[in-house]
């Protein structure tokens, strides 16, 4: 009950501030799904990753529903956190298209209350409410919401906050656990976003003498080993796909113009560089206001055309999205609004926030009058078999011919004289028995993928996936034998699995020691 009295005011707080967003979250309430450029794809994705999921695959890396049929090792390289999430809600009987709508909502949500909290380190209400309704209702960020449907990308964007706060809460545990999560979010914010959190820390270590060494490193090293069994096989596995050789998109078609930059970004830089010029924000005292809008100038620069000559330079590759940049608007203007109210005084304060909520309000109500909406029904995901990705980037090295149609046999007897009996199959494992009259050979129409092995009578068997089909091919020998395919960890994968377990563990301990991080997310 104290805790409760404590914390009433933040609470009250809360509960208002969701009432303030509830406009950004209306579409998520309705039947069906908007149309968008990748949300479609992430939720076919999803229903297969709860096959996988379902039939004992964990972590899950190969989705055999996929790829028409033929498997394809998605989440081995994409972002799975979306998924794990998503898959909570499944779980506790919420269907496939409102599980990832669920995780869409509170990342939207989320984000808010976390960059209120983050900023209440700093600032008074007022300001913190203010810069937390910035970043929600920021044109870029909508429109990954409502336009791309990039649902991994929104998830990064609520993480994101939620590590800069407990930064200031120093909080071991929340700030790994958090760095861990930003990686499995979304793979290249992922990249994008912790070069700023190692910047932010360094910042406040060398100006305020607040963050430790041994923070740093203990927050940073725990992140990555929270994480390893997601983003090591990612990069030493890359090699067996053709990504590197897919020209995925062009990058140049993708600057973001001023109405996805948005004009509420130019005014709040504007005005922070007349309250720096005007020595209103002071460049000794305010380090971190300098700090992020020489980050904000910079990305906002980066996402437009004027950046392209850059671009040639730059791994366009990796990054895809020249506008991905705005991201990291969304966190330095947050900042920035925040900074402008709170040196601003009387009608011109008034009238700053007022401009800022008008410039706002406008592109929010006319992208919401954009949405359009479909109800194709959860089984049109739970049953789609594409690849989920724009040029089949993932696709196997060994993979010549590109399936185009759906397996009709999962097995079949390519050369000899027999049959197939007794066929049980689940993504991670196909079981059968052949009846041959002669050594023959068994195609199983599964793509080979590091991890997939055979036992014919429980003895262990080559696999051969040199065909164009790149699917496995095995001899088995006259009679009756029972075949039996398992898809297993690498070696390598088991090292990341322990990785990833031993820093959850050693990070549960080292919070359970040191008294001043506690678990409590709503102290200090």
């Amino acid at each position: 009950m104290s805790y409760l009295k404590q914390n009433k005011n933040n609470i009250l707080i809360i509960l208002f501030l969701i009432v303030v967003m509830l406009p950004a979250v209306f579409p998520l309430l309705r039947e069906g799904f908007f149309v968008t450029d990748d949300a479609e794809w992430m939720i076919i994705r999803f229903s297969a990753f709860h096959e996988a999921f379902r039939d004992g695959q964990f972590p899950v890396r190969f989705l055999g529903r996929l790829n028409h049929g033929f498997g394809y090792p998605a989440p081995t390289f994409l972002y799975p956190g979306f998924m794990y999430i998503a898959e909570i809600f499944h779980l506790l009987g919420v269907e496939f298209l409102e599980s990832i709508k669920m995780v869409i909502l509170f990342s939207i949500v989320l984000s808010g209350i976390f960059t209120f909290f983050w900023l209440r380190k700093f600032f008074t209400l007022l300001p913190s409410f203010i810069g937390a309704i910035v970043y929600v209702y920021s044109p870029y960020h909508l429109y990954d919401v409502y336009v791309r449907g990039s649902v991994g990308e929104v998830l990064a964007i609520a993480v994101l906050p939620f590590i800069l706060w407990q930064i200031e809460r120093k909080s071991v545990f929340w700030t790994a656990l958090s760095i861990g999560l930003l990686i499995l979010s979304h793979n290249i914010l992922a990249a994008m976003f912790v070069p700023l959190i190692v910047a932010y820390m360094i910042l406040d270590w060398y100006v305020l003498k607040k963050t430790q060494t041994h923070f740093f490193i203990q927050t940073v090293f725990f992140g990555l080993g929270i994480s390893s069994f997601f983003w090591i096989p990612a990069l030493t596995e890359l090699r067996h796909t053709v990504f590197l050789d897919t020209n995925i998109s062009d990058w140049s078609r993708y600057f973001a113009d001023i109405n996805l930059i948005g004009t509420k970004t130019l005014a709040v830089l504007l005005f922070a560089l007349i309250s720096m010029v005007s020595k209103k924000i002071s460049i000794k005292k305010h380090r971190l206001s300098v700090f992020f809008f020489i980050v904000g100038t910079l990305v906002v620069f980066m996402s437009s055309v004027l950046s392209m000559f850059i671009w040639k330079f730059f791994p366009v590759q990796f990054i895809q999205f020249p506008y991905r940049f705005l991201s990291i608007a969304l966190i330095s203007t947050a900042f920035l609004m925040a900074v402008n109210i709170t040196v601003l005084t009387g009608v011109r304060k008034k009238f700053f926030i007022g401009l800022v909520v008008v410039i706002l309000a406008i592109p929010f109500f006319a992208r919401m009058r954009a949405i359009e909406f479909i109800d194709k029904g959860n089984g049109f995901y739970a049953t789609n078999n594409a690849t989920t990705t724009i040029h089949d980037e993932y696709m196997p090295v060994w993979v010549k011919e590109i399936p185009m149609t759906g397996v009709y046999n999962k097995v079949e007897i390519i050369n000899g004289d027999g049959g197939v009996k007794d066929l049980i199959v689940t993504n991670d494992m196909i079981k059968f028995t052949t009846d041959i009259k002669s050594t023959a050979v068994a195609r199983v129409n599964t793509i080979y993928w590091p991890g997939w092995k055979v036992s014919i009578n429980q003895v262990p068997a080559d696999l051969d996936y040199s065909n164009k089909k790149g699917v496995m091919d095995i001899k088995v020998p006259r009679g009756l034998s029972v075949v039996e395919l398992t898809f297993d960890e690498t070696l390598m994968r088991m090292f990341a699995n322990t990785v990833s377990m031993t820093s959850m563990i050693f990070l549960i301990l080292i919070a359970l020691i040191n008294k001043k991080n506690k678990f409590l997310l709503w102290n200090s």
